[in-house]
């Protein structure tokens, strides 16, 4: 009989997007893939992208709600399918799957790892829900066998919070990995340059400070697009009405593309430069790995999760966080680099990928992890 392997995450199209290499690579090795999302995350485009062995159960969670007779009947019908399946390890992913499946796993007896991807908005502020929100999930973590984050700073939050022990925690450094063939590089001329935020639109991501940096960088160049790639987040708290997308596209601040399942036909684009200013809470911004991956040079904050894609001066600037003329100063020192200079910057990205990022690194991680638990 096949072992097997649970994945449970907030959302299918994000599990398939970060993770599809390692769970196919679970299932090249004969493993039963099982995920666990909510119902409402689905496409028909996204479904076609599973596995043919796969089996995928859709659950009725909501994952910024904080209703907990909801959030109960989450955690039985876990509990079901966990009895039910029986599965060797279980792999969770944000917020709820850390807290609910990881309980769940625990009262079948089951070995789990769960994944902080970032810390997320229940780390931010001291109103009393999102204290008692890190409670529970204090709780939850330490039933965990093991925990894994992306950077740094995540880990000494989670240590210093004793949220987790430190024989249970284990630093990704190069996050999760980005398919270097997913994501190709292509050799640039930079005979022009554009600017290309890829970010949900939110404050948070740093909209505001990238609208003000292209109005300061088009006083001087005029010529210079500023492109934003990305989902409008109707729910969030940091999102950004669309309204006023709306404006700064009308005005010619920006331009804004909308959303693509094809982020590399936008990012292969003769002189693309990647500028996300995020304010996040990140784990390790995925975009920027693959941006890096396809040697495109990196414009992003000195903030945890963006730091780490960027060697200074090398394959592109960190800014200040919230700082729009830094911004814009950084924009322009690139825009004002002889050009042999910024191809000499998109090629550090590339090997900074090959070094730091390839997702090879992640599979053989979780293999190791899960030889050290089913061991166990």
């Amino acid at each position: 009989m096949a072992k097997k392997v649970i994945f449970c995450n907030n959302n299918i199209k994000g599990q398939l997007h970060f993770r599809k290499e390692i769970m196919d690579s679970f299932e090249k090795d004969g493993w039963q893939v099982i995920l666990i999302v909510p119902k409402f995350t689905h496409t028909e485009p996204i479904m076609k992208q599973l596995g043919k062995s796969w089996k995928l159960y859709e659950m009725d969670m909501e994952p910024n709600s904080i209703n907990p007779i909801k959030d109960s009947t989450y955690l039985f019908d876990l509990l079901k399918i966990y009895r039910k399946e029986k599965p060797d390890i279980v792999f969770n992913y944000t917020i709820k799957p850390n807290i609910y499946s990881t309980i769940a796993a625990k009262i079948a007896g089951i070995k789990t790892v769960d994944m902080l991807a970032g810390l997320g908005y229940i780390f931010e502020g001291n109103s009393l829900h999102k204290k008692i929100g890190r409670g529970i999930y204090k709780s939850a973590l330490r039933l965990a066998d093991k925990v894994l984050v992306l950077n740094e700073n995540n880990k000494k939050v989670l240590l210093d919070g004793k949220y987790v022990s430190p024989d249970k925690l284990l630093l990704l450094k190069g996050g999760e990995g980005v398919s270097l063939t997913r994501y190709p590089y292509k050799k640039m001329e930079f005979a022009s340059v554009r600017f290309l935020m890829i970010a949900r639109v939110l404050y948070s991501k740093g909209y505001q400070e990238y609208v003000e940096a292209a109005r300061i960088v088009k006083s001087k160049y005029p010529e210079v697009e500023f492109e934003l790639l990305g989902s409008i987040d109707h729910t969030s708290p940091a999102r950004v009405p669309q309204e006023i997308i709306e404006r700064d596209s009308k005005n010619g601040d920006i331009k804004y593309l909308g959303t693509t399942s094809d982020v590399p036909s936008f990012v292969l684009r003769e002189g693309v430069v990647l500028a996300i200013p995020s304010k996040y809470l990140e784990g390790l911004n995925r975009s920027l790995m693959e941006g890096a991956a396809m040697g495109r040079p990196i414009i992003t904050t000195d903030n945890p999760g963006c730091r780490e894609t960027v060697n200074d001066g090398i394959n592109g600037f960190l800014v200040p966080a919230s700082d729009s003329k830094a911004l814009a100063e950084a924009m322009i020192r690139f825009i004002e680099l002889p050009a042999d200079k910024k191809i000499e910057m998109a090629e550090a990205s590339h090997r900074k990928a090959e070094s730091d990022f390839n997702v090879s690194h992640v599979i053989d991680t979780y293999k190791s992890l899960v030889k050290e638990l089913i061991n166990d």
